[in-house]
């Protein structure tokens, strides 16, 4: 089942609230142009269709938004711009990011 998160993401614009679609399946199911969806944050798993270890997920924040949002759990690049806040925080390990190119290249290979 797909949803009708584009014509959702109007109506929550139309009546002042903000959106976010938690398309966890997405990514490797469906083409994807994220900011076509015109929402305000956009999440989904690369480790469940895109064929990434676990734990490889994306966050896409509006770029209106880039000023006020900020992780949970802050880290040395503290206040350092939207993209450093979120890169680095503490002892998580960043391997599965890591594969997202290959995985991506793989994915394509096998006609997705």
């Amino acid at each position: 089942m797909v949803l009708p998160v584009k014509r959702l993401t109007q109506l929550c614009k139309q009546y002042g609230v903000l959106s976010m679609i938690d398309g966890a399946h997405a990514p490797g199911q469906l083409p994807l142009n994220i900011p076509d969806l015109d929402a305000d944050f956009y999440t989904g798993n690369f480790h469940k269709w895109v064929y990434t270890p676990r734990g490889c997920a994306i966050l896409w924040i509006k770029k209106e938004h880039h000023d006020w949002v900020a992780p949970l759990v802050t880290s040395h690049n503290y206040q350092r711009g939207n993209f450093l806040s979120f890169f680095m925080q503490g002892t998580r390990d960043d391997t599965p990011y890591i594969c997202v190119p290959e995985a991506l290249k793989f994915y394509k290979d096998m006609g997705g």
